[in-house]
């Protein structure tokens, strides 16, 4: 939900606010907003209330925020080269492709660091 509603900011902060009409600069801006929504949504789940310093805080943000940068450049990727029917629109655009693989990749990321987060706890 995280993600879709950074790509709804991006899209309102490109349309009101720039009077530039790149197409870089969209996609740019989507994807950041995806990844962002979806990072911070990913670093929510596996924060532990009771006992967080700093770097851990910085760790899990920076892990999920880059895996929703990967995840939403690759699921934007993957929706430009679907093959689609001559003379039909495709039924998912690029954009909802970029906000669900960023949240894939996000979470996954967050994930991966807490079970390794976990497995260093339990050792000591």
């Amino acid at each position: 939900m995280l993600s879709y509603i950074g790509v709804w900011v991006a899209w309102g902060l490109y349309y009101f606010f720039t009077d530039t009409s790149s197409k870089l600069l969209r996609d740019v801006m989507f994807l950041a907003g995806a990844a962002i929504g979806a990072g911070l949504g990913g670093s929510l789940t596996w924060l532990r209330l009771d006992r967080n310093s700093l770097p851990v805080l910085l760790l899990i943000g920076s892990a999920g925020i880059g895996g929703g940068i990967i995840g939403s450049w690759m699921g934007y990727e993957f929706a430009l080269n679907r093959e689609i029917k001559c003379c039909s629109d495709p039924p998912v655009n690029a954009f909802s492709y970029a906000a669900l693989g960023a949240t894939v990749a996000a979470n996954l990321g967050t994930l991966l660091l807490g079970v390794v987060r976990e497995i260093v706890t339990f050792r000591r």
